[in-house]
């Protein structure tokens, strides 16, 4: 299946993991557009928090996005043509997330914009689980 790292630190974890070289794609525009990473053996690598909070702003949205320059657009295709999607979020604190510019923005943590987007991935009938780790 696809796989699809979402988040700086633990694309680091991965790649070390892997013995691969983290490479960055796309520097990313800030808060629009998500820094790119490139891993072998993963399709797609991005920054975490605020991807995948741009996720569920538009996952419902009626959005053409096959490969993009988007790291979130292209996760809303991949999660749109799954018949069966599986998270392993990490239960680790991020501090950072808890920085008033995230609340300013509007930004969910990771436990609970996941579980946004698996009550809106079930709406469209998919087969969603999501495992704590």
């Amino acid at each position: 299946g696809i796989k699809i790292v979402c988040g700086g630190s633990t694309a680091k974890m991965f790649a070390r993991q892997l013995n691969e070289q983290l490479e960055v794609i796309e520097q990313g525009f800030g808060f629009i557009t998500p820094p790119a990473y490139k891993i072998k053996q993963l399709d797609l690598v991005t920054e975490g928090i605020v991807t995948l909070n741009q996720v569920n702003n538009l996952i419902e949205e009626d959005i053409v996005c096959e490969k993009s320059q988007n790291p979130v657009f292209d996760i809303i295709h991949f999660l749109k043509v799954a018949d069966r999607i599986q998270f392993f979020v990490g239960t680790a604190q991020n501090i950072e997330t808890d920085d008033i510019v995230f609340k300013q923005q509007h930004i969910v943590p990771r436990y609970k914009i996941i579980l946004r987007i698996d009550e809106k991935l079930k709406a469209m009938e998919k087969n969603v689980i999501v495992n704590y780790v």
